[in-house]
């Protein structure tokens, strides 16, 4: 139970440090005009990506915290101001512990879980490749502003350096 419980942990910090690499792709992205259809789309995958991946850390999220509250309702009548502030500080520390307890209990969600985790590894690793095409697509339209072009190489360099660690 306890490994189950760990792992399930881990899966949610790893999505959650994959819905942070993908939405900074899609950022990176917006900020330049794309006009190739297929980067358009990629575009459009990645972003989708990201909010199904953000809406799965806001379930698990919402419902350790509720269960949380749940648990401080309970005991709202018999505790001091003192112990109540304990009890909500130690309940928001913990509430990823809930939330796997919560999922625990539904297999479903833990399928959504590694389903999701599954997908949007797969999309962080090409999250490179993305940005080198959207690069090439960028110096190519500034092509005639050589000045612009230059800093616009300097700040892709360390976009994707950050991308690839």
């Amino acid at each position: 139970m306890i490994n189950r419980r760990t792992a399930t942990n881990d899966k949610l910090c790893k999505l959650d440090m994959l819905c942070i690499k993908i939405n900074s792709a899609v950022e990176a992205s917006k900020k330049h005009r794309i006009t190739g259809t297929y980067l358009l789309k990629w575009q459009e995958k990645l972003k989708e990506a990201g909010i199904e991946g953000d809406e799965v850390l806001f379930d698990f999220r919402w419902r350790a915290l509720t269960e949380a509250r749940n648990k401080i309702n309970q005991n709202i009548g018999t505790l001091g101001p003192l112990t109540y502030t304990k009890i909500v500080v130690s309940s928001i520390v913990n509430y990823f512990q809930n939330a796997t307890k919560l999922l625990l209990s539904a297999n479903k969600d833990v399928q959504k879980l590694n389903s999701t985790v599954e997908m949007l590894e797969k999309l962080s690793a090409d999250n490179g490749a993305f940005l080198r095409l959207l690069e090439l697509q960028v110096l190519a339209v500034e092509e005639h502003a050589p000045a612009k072009r230059k800093r616009n190489q300097r700040c892709w360099r360390s976009h994707r350096q950050i991308m690839s660690s």
